[in-house]
């Protein structure tokens, strides 16, 4: 989970910024979001192969300790969308994702994120209070309201010609 631990390759105690899920080998591993693939490698920090999706608003997932990426840099993708395959890559002990959810450049525990569905759709909003959701809404609506009038736009020119 995500916290202090004593790592289980180190065996030093440091700060778990992400969820790690036991997985076998080869596994299909989707995004828990839409959005574009900002880094497909491995950085020397011991993830391994990792893939990064940027998601907007500030957010970024990581998938790590990968055996195989399924996706490539500047690639968008889907939630649900394949992107990669477990694996046990980096200062890992056995074949597993670790996932990792960041806002504005710092971790947040992924639990609710992973949990997160239409069921329990409040979930994340209520338990992740790191974000400032209301400001989170605002821009979304800003967003909407921009494309919607860029649409019309774009309505308005096609009828002329």
């Amino acid at each position: 989970g995500y916290g202090w631990r004593t790592h289980p390759v180190t065996k030093r105690r440091s700060f778990h910024e992400g969820l790690d899920i036991s997985a076998d080998m080869g596994t299909k591993v989707f995004s828990t979001a839409q959005g574009v693939v900002e880094f497909v490698g491995d950085s020397g920090d011991g993830y391994g192969l990792k893939v990064i999706i940027n998601h907007g608003y500030a957010f970024k997932t990581i998938y790590a300790h990968l055996s195989k990426a399924l996706v490539s840099k500047g690639q968008v993708v889907g939630r649900r969308d394949d992107v990669a395959l477990s694996g046990k890559s980096g200062l890992a002990s056995g074949p597993h994702v670790h996932y990792e959810v960041h806002y504005m450049g710092s971790s947040l525990n992924p639990r609710p994120f992973a949990d997160w569905g239409l069921k329990k759709f409040d979930t994340v909003f209520k338990q992740v209070r790191e974000v400032p959701w209301e400001s989170f809404a605002e821009l979304v609506k800003q967003e909407r309201h921009l494309v919607l009038k860029q649409s019309l736009q774009m309505d308005a020119l096609s009828k002329e010609n």
